[in-house]
């Protein structure tokens, strides 16, 4: 019988629960009474580690290293051969970068609202700080969840928006998101922002893939967005290709790395709030000619079966 710590109290447990303990009841390290009659006296004794650290025996640790060597020379013999097939696999010939893909024939959408009052049919409504008001749907309370006005009809791959709002205030970003091409998970979006954060406000082209948000330097352009000003944002998306203009004036194109259309079209506030007075959302004629961008186009490149073994190969080696 031993204790580690003979200044630290022990108490009862009420019940053997150690998350309840009767502080009242100091237990003192002993033997049970019917052994004391002949037990040796209470002393101070040195303990070697693997008294209180098992793990630490000779025999665990050799246990140990030798499924790690194990695990590290299999994943050895695993990359040769990775690299082995890489060596002769048929070299690839390099792609020319993918252009948009031409455009399609233009379907019949046309959604419209001024905002008067929620029209439940086209909106979806997330979030408790949306108020229907003044001729103008407010984002009142500025926010960083997800608080959002979904549309609900289908969206066509190319569309055209026009948007007449305002920045009304908000905390820090103050930024106005118009979101498109939004997976179910919210993982995957492409989108479109104007923020009048003081130190850089700006209207930005960005995108979000495995719920991580990319904001390419290639897709910002500075403008002096201000709180109580009204603006009018026009969007027009061809397959990639993005263009944008603000207050009638053409700010930028951009060619974004890839598309998932299908996916839902959103208005909303982050750390803002905003009044949008009314939007209107059209298929993009095939008519309508688009300025090309300058921007080289992102390419999410695949891990090779090389790469993804050679990280499997560090992981072991540090288990070592």
């Amino acid at each position: 019988v031993f204790d580690n710590h003979l200044d630290i109290k022990t108490y009862l447990h009420l019940r053997g629960d150690p998350k309840n303990p009767d502080t009242n009841r100091v237990m003192q390290a002993g033997v049970p009474a019917v052994l004391s009659s002949f037990a040796p006296k209470i002393k101070p004794v040195q303990l070697p580690v693997y008294a209180y650290a098992p793990a630490s025996r000779d025999y665990v640790r050799t246990t140990h290293l030798a499924s790690a060597r194990a695990a590290v020379g299999a994943a050895q013999k695993e990359l040769a051969e990775a690299r082995k097939k890489a060596a002769n696999a048929p070299k690839e010939k390099p792609k020319p970068n993918p252009k948009p893909k031409p455009p399609l024939p233009t379907p019949k959408f046309a959604v419209k609202d001024d905002f008067s009052k929620l029209n439940a049919e086209l909106w979806e409504v997330v979030g408790k700080g949306w108020k229907f008001k003044d001729g103008a749907a407010h984002q009142t309370t500025a926010t960083r969840e997800t608080e959002r006005l979904v549309l609900r009809p289908k969206m066509p791959r190319d569309f055209e928006l026009t948007c007449r709002y305002t920045h009304t205030g908000g905390s820090t970003y103050k930024s106005v998101t118009f979101r498109f091409d939004v997976s179910a998970d919210r993982k995957y979006a492409n989108y479109v922002y104007t923020s009048a954060h003081a130190p850089g406000p700006k209207l930005h082209v960005a995108y979000t893939r495995g719920g991580a948000s990319t904001y390419p330097p290639d897709g910002l352009v500075a403008q002096p967005i201000a709180i109580g000003k009204p603006y009018i944002l026009r969007l027009a998306v061809r397959d990639r290709l993005v263009n944008v203009w603000l207050n009638g004036k053409f700010q930028i194109a951009y060619t974004l790395p890839d598309r998932k259309p299908g996916g839902r079209l959103e208005l909303s506030g982050f750390d803002a709030t905003v009044a949008f007075d009314d939007v209107s959302i059209r298929a993009l004629p095939a008519d309508v000619k688009l300025a090309e961008s300058k921007n080289k186009a992102p390419e999410f490149k695949a891990a090779s079966s090389v790469e993804i073994i050679e990280g499997k190969l560090a992981a072991a080696e540090a288990k070592v």
